[in-house]
């Protein structure tokens, strides 16, 4: 079971990552949560992790951004996720 501080890190990571691939593209917060068809407010919690981000949303994100969920999540979350309890 993941501890309430690796959950806010992951949030965090996942939301930098995103903020960072978005601004490496020259998007402005609210032209891309437009072509993300979701609301900028929205967005702006998920860069700060104050949000957890749902599968569809994440899948929107991806589309704007024209990458792979994959390479979004492609991140080191300092995480030991083999030693999770079961």
């Amino acid at each position: 079971m993941f501890e309430k501080e690796e959950e806010n890190l992951f949030k965090n990571k996942v939301g930098e990552r995103i903020k960072q691939l978005r601004t490496d593209k020259k998007y402005g917060l609210r032209e891309f949560a437009r072509n993300a068809e979701i609301e900028h407010h929205q967005l702006l919690k998920i860069e700060k992790g104050e949000s957890d981000i749902r599968l569809l949303t994440l899948m929107k994100i991806s589309k704007a951004l024209k990458l792979h969920p994959n390479e979004i999540l492609d991140i080191d979350f300092g995480i030991d996720f083999s030693e999770m309890d079961q």
